[in-house]
């Protein structure tokens, strides 16, 4: 038999995605399986230069069952830094599981102690032996901005800074590609986003890497962190399968159920019950109806028919913020699907106008005109003033899908070029809606739109060159997709920053942000929340719907609901998509849910999920890049 050098197999493995992941014991057992005498194997250095490859420090073997002294010492560690907490059964055999293992999942609906057990896990960790000189280097991080603000409000001050965005721990980055258009043939450039943290740049030292609201991280996505975190990492997946699917389809939660150990927290805690809000939501997942439960927890009937129904809406919320119950820069109303008259978007038309009217009935004196700002593909209306919801992440510049913000500035877009005559709206400095019938009317708007974007003045030119080399903007690399307006936003999470939106793309991520619908609420907590819950979105109703939208506020609920044929509230708390009375059950379920959303479809990717390992507490061995 001929010798095979141990570095060369080394770098082959190295070269390939999939074996990435093997630590020094698995690569030893693969060659062992192929050579069969492991004194076959030359452990020289070769003669000719190989790639770089990340260079593993080994450490000598060690226990492969954790001290249950140490487990049980760490754990008391915990109860002394929250003397008032008391743990539950499966609060503590879930802390135990996330000591002894190096991949895990913890699920548990809302009111069970998730962020507690948390709490508990990070305080034991630095009573391990590996941890007493140096705090562990915990990424905490999710999906959602929106979701990751949640969490970084929970955590122990010195484990914040590295809580953000599975985007932002991978560090995506806009890359410029060319492509042929099959369509005309022609060559041209289009933008992607690329992560520069990848298998050859991997995340810097990290010990433990939590993910929470599990459900909603996409199995792509999971991948492409899983290539950029060193073999040394522990990884523990948090959700609440109770909740909806994500809307885009498959996540990697339900997988690493079925393969990784887990636990589920089943005990609702006293204080959790005490609150409406918890209660009511435990009531619709037993398939019960909400109880009015005043000052938290409120209900309120609609007329039947559509139309009624939704400028009822618009009179409870109006009533509600005379009151100073309902604030838009806090509060949200939440509805099951985009279309119908309760649906977000026509809801949102109605909301703007009463929460961001006119300041002034002159025309000549208002300084928040709605402005018709022509963006190609579609025509959109914003005003200064309108909340507004980003409904996509911008890597580039760190803004995340699911964040409200205010616009505080609307100007004319100096690269702006008027075009698509057959439009019906047009952005006209007049703001008039045109009929698409006059073509002669749509000329001269279009004329009109020209000469205003030409007659600029010099310091206006100057403000547009400006702009298309401000890096808070991100230019499209074709300059006919800007759209005719720059639209200036402050978000909430950065209230000393502003962000120009001025592209075509830009316009496409953005929405007002009065009405939402329950898949973009996911991961986010308001103080108020409204629930639309009617029969004309009977199609969208179920228990894990009407959950997931109560577990959105933290203060008070009020749900407005029609039950007409026993269909709206009824429908709700009868349909029960996730069943199941296992784990295995549950995550099956749940993929099933994913199947039919996704129509059927044969799923073209799957999590890369590691091997389940029993983890010796008292050392982790590491991988360092070279």
């Amino acid at each position: 038999m001929s010798k095979i050098l141990f570095s060369d197999l080394l770098a082959s493995a190295k070269q390939q995605q999939a074996k990435l992941y093997l630590d020094h014991n698995t690569i030893i057992q693969e060659a062992e399986h192929h050579f069969l005498d492991r004194n076959d194997l030359d452990y020289e250095q070769p003669v000719a230069p190989v790639a770089p490859v990340p260079t593993i420090r080994l450490s000598p073997p060690t226990p492969a069952v954790p001290s249950a002294d140490l487990i049980t010492n760490a754990i008391s560690h915990a109860q002394r830094e929250y003397p008032d907490i008391t743990l539950d059964p499966s609060q503590h055999a879930a802390l135990t599981m996330l000591l002894q293992q190096k991949y895990a999942c913890l699920i548990g609906p809302a009111g069970t102690g998730k962020t507690t057990t948390m709490k508990f896990f990070l305080a034991a960790l630095s009573s391990l032996p590996q941890f007493l000189h140096n705090l562990p280097i915990v990424r905490t991080m999710s999906f959602m901005g929106r979701a990751t603000q949640q969490i970084k409000n929970h955590l122990p001050p010195e484990y914040r800074s590295l809580c953000k965005t599975i985007h932002l721990h991978l560090e995506y980055k806009p890359e410029d590609q060319e492509y042929t258009d099959p369509e005309d043939g022609l060559t041209k450039t289009r933008r992607i986003f690329k992560p520069i943290r990848t298998y050859l740049n991997q995340l810097d030292a990290t010990d433990i890497i939590i993910i929470d609201e599990a459900g909603t991280v996409p199995v792509d996505l999971f991948n492409n962190l899983i290539e950029a975190t060193p073999s040394s990492c522990r990884i523990i997946l948090l959700g609440d399968i109770q909740q909806i699917p994500p809307a885009f389809g498959h996540a990697v939660l339900p997988y690493a159920m079925l393969k990784w150990p887990t636990r589920e927290l089943t005990e609702i805690h006293r204080q959790a019950l005490d609150n409406p809000i918890i209660a009511n939501a435990h009531n619709v997942l037993n398939g019960q109806p909400p109880i009015m439960s005043a000052p938290k927890f409120f209900m309120v009937t609609l007329p039947d028919a559509e139309l009624q129904a939704s400028h009822a809406v618009l009179r409870v919320v109006k009533r509600m913020q005379e009151q100073g119950a309902f604030d838009p820069t806090q509060d949200i109303v939440i509805t099951p699907q985009n279309v119908s008259e309760l649906g977000q978007i026509r809801l949102n038309e109605m909301l703007v106008t009463n929460f961001n009217p006119p300041n002034n009935p002159d025309p000549a004196l208002c300084t928040n005109p709605r402005i018709f700002i022509d963006c190609i593909r579609e025509q959109r209306q914003f005003a200064v003033g309108d909340k507004v919801m980003l409904t996509a992440n911008d890597t580039k510049r760190g803004l995340t899908n699911g964040m409200l913000g205010t616009i505080v500035h609307i100007s004319l877009n100096g690269l702006y070029r008027p075009h698509n005559i057959g439009r019906a709206i047009i952005a006209t400095k007049a703001n008039v809606r045109i009929d698409a019938s006059d073509t002669s009317e749509i000329l001269s708007s279009i004329d009109q739109n020209h000469n205003d974007h030409q007659a600029l003045t010099d310091t206006e030119q100057e403000k547009a060159q400006a702009r298309a080399s401000d890096p808070t903007i991100d230019h499209d690399v074709d300059t006919q997709l800007q759209a005719s307006h720059i639209t200036t936003i402050v978000f909430n999470d950065f209230p000393d920053r502003e962000y120009s939106f001025n592209s075509v793309g830009h316009y496409s991520k953005l929405q007002h942000g009065y009405a939402i619908t329950c898949h973009k609420a996911q991961g986010g907590q308001y103080r108020t929340g409204v629930i639309v819950c009617h029969a004309c979105n009977n199609r969208m109703l179920s228990r894990e719907w009407l959950y997931t939208a109560i577990t959105r506020a933290e203060d008070k609920v009020v749900i407005l609901f029609n039950d007409y044929n026993h269909k709206g509230l009824s429908t709700a708390v009868s349909r029960q998509r996730l069943s199941g009375n296992s784990i295995e059950e549950k995550a099956q379920k749940f993929l099933e849910i994913y199947n039919k959303a996704g129509k059927g479809e044969e799923v073209s990717l799957l999590p890369v999920l590691h091997e389940p390992r029993h983890l010796e507490i008292n050392h982790v061995p590491s991988v360092e890049n070279s």
